[in-house]
């Protein structure tokens, strides 16, 4: 199910960052984890630590989830992979707005400026951004008068949750339990860092209609209407689109393992079904973690195909034919997750 809300005057401000320019790589990887187990400001942050405890000893559990490990042992086979992936995601993700002109991203990056001045009643500013903005979409749209909905940014960001699918039954076992006692927000501190996704964003700009309103706003500065300005500015970025997908981190390993697993001579047996042991339990987390609800007929087909590979490794061994089947399978899950997209 598609959603739509406008851009947010505050959220299009926080363009002009990182996510601005084209390509903008934001790696997040689980923060969350350690503020929830560290911050005083966490209500029952006692009795979620107690709660883990009584199912993993303190130190196992913090080596599985903060984030400090993933950062520190960033040679890591799993880091290696995740961030193997977070390039081929962002190579792909970036297709989308290779082709826009340079010209037209500054233009709207000169638009943020402008506005953040006129907030800050900053007009020379303002006027100078506003200005700089109209001349690019003018000779952009000089060039292509039929540009549209064009891509002006992409972002990534990741948030890795390191933890097998045993941790995170534990996990959400010791939540319900705190919930039963009405102890919610130290269930919530349980909860909170489980999440094991990466989320593609991109904005665009619809060139019919943000140019004129810009160029609007550039006439209205000039005859020193400044609240008149800051509103056709804010009109215009209600305009703006940004469309935003969440592809589960823990699905994307599966499918490597299981790619790896295909690609093994077939004399490592053993090597072959461990991958596939692995990439069970991958899909058991993103079951846990909720991922799959949605999806539960392709999951029980690829569970199900990953047991008839495992079982022709151990009898004659001749599985290409129950790979291809599985990684199809595969594969048509993951263009299902990547159509979920959120338009605001």
């Amino acid at each position: 199910m598609t959603t739509y809300m406008k851009l947010s005057v505050t959220v299009a401000s926080l363009l002009i960052g990182a996510t601005l320019s084209a390509g903008a790589l934001t790696d997040s990887v689980a923060s969350s984890e350690e503020k929830a187990l560290h911050s005083v400001t966490v209500p029952g942050e006692a009795a979620a630590k107690a709660a883990v405890e009584e199912l993993n000893s303190k130190e196992q559990f913090l080596s599985k989830m903060t984030s400090k490990r993933f950062t520190k042992e960033a040679e890591s086979d799993r880091a290696k992979k995740l961030h193997q992936r977070v390039n081929m995601e962002l190579l792909q993700h970036k297709k989308k707005s290779e082709q826009t002109p340079q010209e037209l991203i500054d233009g709207f990056k000169q638009t943020i400026l402008a506005l953040q001045a006129l907030e800050s009643n900053n007009i020379e500013t303002a006027k100078k951004a506003l200005k700089s903005a109209t001349t690019a979409f003018e000779s952009v749209l000089k060039s292509d008068p039929n540009l549209d909905n064009i891509p002006v940014a992409d972002e990534v960001r990741v948030d890795s949750f390191d933890a097998d699918a045993k941790a995170v039954k534990k996990m959400i076992k010791a939540a319900k339990k705190l919930l039963d006692h009405y102890e919610t927000q130290a269930a919530r501190a349980i909860l909170l860092p489980m999440k094991d996704e990466m989320t593609l964003s991109t904005t665009y700009v619809p060139m019919k209609m943000y140019p004129d309103a810009m160029k609007s706003a550039q006439k209205a500065l000039e005859d020193n209407n400044v609240q008149r300005a800051l509103t056709i500015m804010k009109t215009g970025l209600d305009t703006v689109v940004v469309e935003t997908v969440s592809v589960p981190i823990t699905l994307l390993t599966a499918q490597d393992l299981i790619t790896v697993a295909s690609e093994l001579d077939t004399s490592k047996k053993k090597e072959a079904y461990h991958l596939l042991d692995i990439a069970s339990d991958e899909l058991q987390k993103a079951v846990l973690l909720g991922y799959i609800k949605k999806y539960e007929d392709e999951y029980k087909t690829i569970k199900e195909e990953i047991r008839e590979v495992q079982k022709e490794i151990r009898g004659e061994n001749k599985v290409e034919k129950f790979y291809d089947r599985l990684k199809e399978h595969f594969h048509s899950l993951m263009h299902k997750i990547r159509d979920e997209v959120t338009t605001r």
